[in-house]
């Protein structure tokens, strides 16, 4: 429900906060009285394209913000949420704000600035604006499987179709691709088998590239390496080595020892620790020298099979760290090429199974779907009537697609179509009805779809335009009920319409020396009165007008 609209410097509005209530709500007045920037500013908050000539004369930029409530279990909170938008819990209030200036516009959400797109989207369902000659949803051949289910009211059924549609899909594609797989596996089964072949030959380890590496950075340098060791153990051993000079000099102090009442002890223990750390290290030189590769073809070796890993790696443009893993995959690549007619039978009958449960499951949407337009259009035929539309029908067709074109709503497309006369041809909506047919034609399916819940805000643009009379009251009577139902309110400059409301609103334009302004008033009984009075007689109210203006005052319907 639309709560509250404010409209600051659009056209000729300068500053202007509309309260709005439940039940129908009319405007009237003059013609270029203003009426159409009250459409205009709402059609702003849908996300419509913001125009520059919508700004006021004088301004740099406009504003126009609405306050919506709704119930707590409507959609669009759940889309709020989905953008992460704050929501105050308690009074649920959604306040969409959108700015004009000569650059460009912004919108924001509850103080959040959002993309057209999102606006369009918390947006729609919230407001349904019917102009004159604005193509609306309505006539959109496309939206009429949508109608059509939630009059319907099956989501279990539309929601299994779509995924038994998905997952057939799935498993379409996957059959698609596997046989591609296998189409190109058997004209590289050749290649495949010898590039097998030769991997598994030569039998590629992980980490092997690595190891092969290191080990033929060790053989370039053993010769040097050993030539060292040599030197060090020529320094450390021999007569005249390291080793030699310290057991030397061993000998001598203990020979003295006696004689130098303990004061050599200390001297003589480390020199036989020396000697034997030097003994420890002519151990492990031996033992170094030992592990040494000395042989002279082992570099050779190395190098060959470091070069032909890595020429391998080229040739199927992968790293050496990787041909385990290619060899892994062209044996299962040959295993599937052997077991692939296996695998494709299975994937076919799995396909059929999955495009059988699709197809079974839409022919039972298909028959709900029937089910509901048969109901639909009997009850859309209770409201033309009413609507001095008794000479019209309605009806839903159903034509079924091709294969190619199942999708995941189903089997068929789905058109409302009407018949204005007997003996003329039915037609979309929105190609055969006249301007005042169409407006009642929208007012009977609108009435209709409302009873599987509330279609948001709606607002209709001289919905009376083309009819009068006894047709104008029946149009009047219609918006009366369905403002019992959700919010309505309609431009109009009809007095029959404009007698149902349950809240009356009058535009109007005052002219200074320099500025034009709208304003709009909301009238009580007495003013509503006067104003039904005016549109029926002109400028000059006479008794007989008012007279009038009573009895249809007095005709509204009780709720």
């Amino acid at each position: 429900m639309l709560l509250n609209l404010n409209i600051n410097n659009i056209v000729l509005i300068k500053s202007l906060s509309l309260d709005f209530k439940n039940g129908l709500s009319v405007l009237s007045g003059e013609t270029g009285a203003g009426k159409s920037i009250l459409l205009d500013s709402l059609g702003l908050i849908t996300g419509a394209r913001a125009e520059v000539r919508l700004i006021k004369a004088g301004t740099e930029k406009g504003m126009v913000s609405a306050l919506f409530v709704l119930p707590k279990d409507h959609e669009v909170y759940e889309k709020i949420n989905d953008l992460g938008i704050p929501l105050d819990s308690q009074t649920l209030e959604i306040n969409i704000r959108r700015e004009l200036s000569k650059t460009g516009s912004r919108a924001w959400i509850n103080d959040t600035l959002v993309n057209m797109t999102s606006l369009k989207n918390i947006t729609h369902g919230l407001i349904e604006i019917h102009g004159q000659f604005d193509t609306q949803e309505l006539f959109d051949a496309k939206t009429h499987r949508d109608l059509l289910d939630k009059y319907g009211n099956y989501p279990q059924l539309t929601d299994k179709v779509s995924y038994l549609y998905k997952a057939w899909k799935k498993i379409s594609k996957e059959l698609v691709e596997t046989q591609k797989q296998a189409e190109e596996s058997a004209l590289e089964e050749e290649f495949l088998r010898y590039s097998l072949e030769e991997l598994e030959k030569f039998n590629p380890k992980q980490g092997e590239e690595e190891e092969l590496a290191k080990q033929r950075s060790l053989l370039q340098h053993t010769e040097k390496l050993i030539e060292g060791i040599n030197k060090a153990t020529r320094e450390i051993s021999g007569s005249k080595g390291a080793e030699g000079q310290i057991r030397s000099a061993l000998r001598s102090m203990q020979n003295v020892a006696e004689r130098a009442e303990n004061k050599l002890d200390d001297i003589i223990e480390t020199l036989d620790s020396a000697a034997e750390s030097i003994a420890e290290v002519q151990n492990m030189i031996n033992h170094t020298i030992n592990s040494l590769d000395v042989n002279p073809h082992a570099l050779e070796h190395t190098e060959e099979r470091l070069f032909a890993m890595r020429s391998l790696a080229r040739k199927h443009n992968v790293s050496p760290f990787d041909l385990p893993k290619l060899m892994d995959e062209f044996a299962e690549k040959i295993t599937n090429i052997e077991h692939g007619e296996e695998i494709i039978a299975k994937l076919v009958m799995e396909e059929q199974q999955a495009r059988f449960n699709f197809l079974d499951m839409a022919k039972e949407l298909t028959t709900e779907r029937k089910n509901a337009g048969l109901q639909l259009v009997q009850d859309i035929k209770k409201e033309l009537k009413p609507l001095k539309l008794e000479n019209a029908n309605f009806r839903v067709a159903f034509t079924m697609k091709e294969e190619k074109s199942w999708n995941k709503n189903g089997c068929e497309d789905i058109t409302f179509e009407v018949q204005t006369n007997p003996g003329s041809d039915f037609g979309l909506i929105g190609k055969v009805a006249s301007g005042g047919e169409l407006s009642r034609f929208v007012l009977a399916i609108k009435s209709v779809l409302l009873k599987q819940g509330s279609l948001g805000t709606m607002i209709f643009d001289e919905v009376d335009s083309g009819v009068g009379g006894a047709t104008a009251m029946a149009v009047g009577n219609c918006l009366y009920k369905l403002g019992q139902k959700t919010q309505v309110m309609t431009i109009t400059h009809s007095p029959q319409v404009a007698a149902m409301g349950t809240t009356h609103y009058r535009v109007e334009k005052s002219q200074s020396k320099d500025d034009t302004i709208t304003k709009v008033h909301i009238l009580d009984e007495d003013q509503q009165l006067q104003e039904i009075a005016r549109m029926i007689s002109g400028e000059s109210i006479t008794q007989e007008s008012l007279a009038a203006a009573k009895n249809l005052l007095n005709s509204k319907l009780e709720p």
